[in-house]
């Protein structure tokens, strides 16, 4: 993926499916790049393909699963280092299950 500095970019943690990914589907729609984050390596690299090629969009992908607590900050890192200067503008967390603990 290209780094696009002149549209706006959207993070989205459990994009692959249900309400999370109506929401990535709507960032795309308005014409952001997309950052999904998901445990499926598989389903996010097929969402990817088809926001790309319905939305003429760049789509990055983070396979975490976000009930391991470090997986968080690794993928607020990521997309952080990635975008620099720009940053992402949204973050929209829309994940099942809770964190071991609670």
């Amino acid at each position: 993926m290209t780094n696009n500095n002149s549209a706006k970019t959207a993070l989205v943690t459990g994009g692959t499916s249900g309400i999370g990914h109506h929401i990535a589907h709507n960032f795309a729609k308005d014409g952001y790049n997309l950052i999904l984050v998901a445990r499926d390596e598989g389903e996010l690299s097929d969402c990817a393909d088809h926001f790309r090629k319905k939305h003429g969009i760049e789509v990055m992908t983070i396979a975490k699963d976000l009930m391991d607590p470090q997986a968080a900050e690794e993928v607020y890192n990521h997309p952080v280092e990635y975008y620099q200067p720009h940053g992402t503008d949204k973050a929209i967390s829309e994940r099942d299950g809770r964190p071991q603990g609670w």
